[in-house]
């Protein structure tokens, strides 16, 4: 009985099972299954690097050695180069070699993204352009290629065209092209379609995110009704039934200009002015550097750069052995192969036979062959000598009234200068040598006026007759001078006295009489002026008008040498005197024949004298009668060369009305005013102040018939003084009796005019 109780039992058990194995096969369990269900896999499970993945419907995923996804151990659908699979949220994923993403579907594979990376999901109706992506609920991601083809995920989805617009609506994917068909995504390729969009809603038409240059017309709605289109210099915009469409404004197109960088040397790479237009690109180089600047909305592009700014070479630098100079001015300087100069790689003016360029205290000098030196001056080659020795300047030998202080030295370092007239110093060269220069002391113009003695320039007859027709100023009007503190004389004498033959010798008589004169104010510690008193011209014999007689200097009858000869044997007769200050060459030259006569010969009296004399200054009075006034008028090309730079432009000044001296009308008939004089001074005392020159006012004067005049007289004293200007008046003297204009002690009473004279002493 228990044997059949327990085979009874059995049999029941098997029948259970038996019965339960039919109820699994009828609901799809599996059979192997049944007995030992197995625990669904969490989201996020990834093989690797588990083993194998369980999803919801007990289905069992795996990886094979050949990197292809198994579903319960057999090839689920087409899969390669598998590198992991994903369980998320229900879903199994794939992603191969290449960084591609699937997601199974049950039956196939479609692609996806990758799902925890999860873009936001674009909203439906979203219109690409102008959004420049669309995410769809798989997590994909579709954009417009630039040849205007659908990409899913960076790749084309599918076959497609001339795409003007991709649509995200109610979930699905849709696409219409140029010519405005509709085409929608299966999840493998595109099927006929139409626009998903109600007629009520609209749908902005292929003219939108298209940009332009000016309001779009045509393809404004793929459905619905376009409004007016408006715009606000950056973007159009409508609106198809209650869709906001848009297209932005074109910009006109720029082309890339290189900025004020361009070309510049510079010692670092430039970053500003780059650009004039354009946008820049990144410095390439380090030195010269480069660089871009790219056209926008279309335009040309262009190449720029800024060469490398080189280095000054040191003072004392060489070529050879040096292969170049760089000077402070940044030009490079080398030496051609034929021995010539260059300057940036072109002839610096003429050069020959060069062995040696110099970089000295920011100065080029060449050497030649022979030994010969040249300074560079900025246009062409000046003679020179090596800087490198020490040379004296142009200060040397030079007389002035007070210690040089530059032009000390060509090359070389100065000393310091010692003395107190002559001055003396030294010039050390860089190699060690040194040379000794020196000044001597002149006579300075500071606050010397003085008087005219005129006596020696007498008469109408020439030579003429010492005691009738002419004769010398006495120590006893010296001595009155001098107690009024007019310390300065200017002597006027006849050039025919003095030189009776042209070119010959200095008569002995007239030199006697001058040597007596200047040895009196010598030992009265006075100035005197030597004032050849001709009007440019020489002549003997007898003559009705002395200002015209006689031949011009510079005709043939009176050569400009033999001018020359007068002055440099009087500069060698009286320049070892105390009292001399200077030559007065001529007085006031007039009707020379030509604008160039009078400077020709003045300068060839200067370079006579200074043959001789350096110390002592000379006068040199302007052509037209030395007027003040008619200055401008005939002396504007007057640039005499002293190579003392001790030179002094004369004028004369006279207030009546020709401008003459001879006033032969009363004040007011002459036209006179107080300030009449300080006027016709300022043509000359501009010109002085133009080019920098000393000037001597040699005769002004007044007469003494109204003292309206003594007022014009020390209005013009003031005024010359104001400028810097100094001068003698006209005149005094022993002859000149009644001559209303005579500054002459008068029956023991001084003149009018001394009443102002005293005023304005010698220093």
């Amino acid at each position: 009985m228990g044997k059949n109780c327990m085979f009874l039992g059995e049999g029941k058990l098997i029948l259970t099972v038996l019965g339960l194995l039919i109820i699994g096969i009828v609901i799809g369990i599996n059979p192997d299954t049944a007995m030992s269900q197995s625990i669904v896999s969490a989201s996020g499970t990834t093989i690797p690097s588990a083993t194998q993945i369980m999803d919801s419907y007990n289905n069992t995923w795996a990886l094979s050695s050949s990197n292809i996804v198994l579903e319960n151990g057999k090839p689920a659908g087409y899969s390669n180069n598998v590198v992991l699979i994903l369980y998320y949220n229900g879903i199994i994923y794939q992603e191969n070699s290449t960084g591609s993403w699937w997601s199974w579907t049950g039956t196939t594979w479609i692609n996806s993204g990758n799902p925890l990376q999860q873009s936001v999901v674009s909203a439906s109706g979203t219109v690409l352009p102008p959004a420049t992506q669309i995410v769809d609920s798989y997590n994909n991601t579709w954009a417009l290629s630039s040849s205007n083809t659908v990409l899913e995920n960076g790749k084309p989805a599918g076959y497609s065209n001339n795409v003007a617009a991709i649509l995200y609506y109610n979930g699905i994917i849709y696409q219409t092209n140029s010519t405005g068909g509709w085409w929608s995504w299966t999840g493998t390729t595109w099927i006929n379609a139409s626009n998903p969009v109600p007629a009520a809603i609209g749908t902005c038409g292929i003219a939108n995110g298209v940009s332009v240059s000016s309001a779009p017309t045509a393809n404004l709605c793929s459905s619905g009704s376009p409004s007016a289109v408006t715009g606000n210099g950056t973007l159009w915009s409508w609106t198809c039934n209650t869709s906001s469409c848009s297209a932005p404004v074109q910009p006109a197109a720029v082309n890339g200009a290189c900025g004020t960088s361009n070309g510049i040397a510079v010692s670092s790479a430039p970053t500003a002015n780059l650009c004039s237009s354009g946008v820049a690109t990144t410095l390439s180089g380090s030195g010269p550097w480069s660089w871009t600047c790219d056209g926008t909305s279309g335009g040309s592009d262009v190449s720029c750069s800024a060469p490398l700014l080189p280095t000054v070479s040191v003072s004392g630098t060489t070529v050879p052995s040096a292969t170049q100079i760089v000077d402070s001015q940044k030009n490079t300087w080398t030496l051609s192969s034929t021995g010539t100069v260059l300057m940036n790689g072109a002839p610096a003016g003429y050069s020959s036979n060069v062995t040696l360029i110099l970089y000295y205290n920011g100065i080029i000098y060449q050497e030649n062959s022979s030994g010969s030196w040249w300074s560079w001056t900025g246009s062409t080659w000046a003679n020179s000598s090596d800087p490198r020795l020490g040379v004296c300047g142009s200060a040397n030998a030079v007389a002035v009234s007070s210690a040089p202080t530059t032009n000390l030295c060509t090359s070389g370092a100065a000393s310091a200068v010692s003395g107190s007239g002559p001055w003396s110093w030294s010039c050390a060269g860089g190699n060690g040598t040194q040379v000794q220069c020196s000044a001597p002391s002149a006579a300075s113009l500071k606050d010397m006026f003085g008087v005219n003695l005129s006596s020696a320039e007498f008469g109408q007859n020439f030579p003429g007759t010492y005691g009738v027709d002419y004769t010398y100023p006495t120590a006893t009007e010296l001595d009155y001078y001098k107690s009024k503190g007019l310390t300065l004389i200017r002597i006027p004498f006849a050039w025919e006295r003095m030189q009776p033959t042209l070119n010959g010798p200095l008569d002995t008589v007239q030199v006697d009489y001058m040597t007596n004169f200047i040895n009196a104010a010598d030992a009265r510690g006075m100035s005197v002026i030597l004032d050849v008193h001709n009007y440019g011209r020489y002549g003997i014999g007898s003559f009705s008008d002395f200002t015209f007689h006689g031949n011009v200097i510079g005709s043939s009858a009176v050569p400009v040498s033999a001018f020359a000869n007068l002055w440099s044997q009087l500069a060698a007769q009286f320049k070892g005197h105390s009292s001399l200050l200077g030559y007065d060459i001529m007085n006031e030259p007039h009707d020379m024949g030509s604008v160039s006569a009078w400077p020709a010969a003045a300068q060839a009296a200067v370079n006579a004298i200074r043959a001789v004399d350096t110390t002592h200054l000379i006068f040199v009075e302007g052509d037209g009668w030395a007027g003040a006034w008619s200055w401008m008028t005939y002396n504007t090309n007057l640039n005499i060369n002293d190579p003392s730079r001790h030179l002094v432009y004369e004028a004369h000044q006279y207030f009546d009305s020709d401008h003459s001296g001879t006033y032969t009308s009363s004040y007011d008939a002459e036209g006179a005013y107080p300030t009449v004089g300080v006027v016709d001074l300022q043509p000359y005392a501009t010109w002085l102040n133009q080019h920098g020159f000393k000037g001597w006012m040699g005769e002004y004067g007044v007469p003494n018939n109204d003292p309206r005049w003594l007022t014009v007289l020390n209005n013009f004293l003031t005024a010359l003084k104001s400028d810097g200007v100094w001068g003698t008046y006209w005149a005094g003297g022993p002859w000149w009796g009644n001559y209303t204009l005579s500054s002459e002690l008068s029956n023991g009473q001084d003149s009018t005019q001394m009443n102002i004279l005293q005023d304005y002493p010698s220093a």
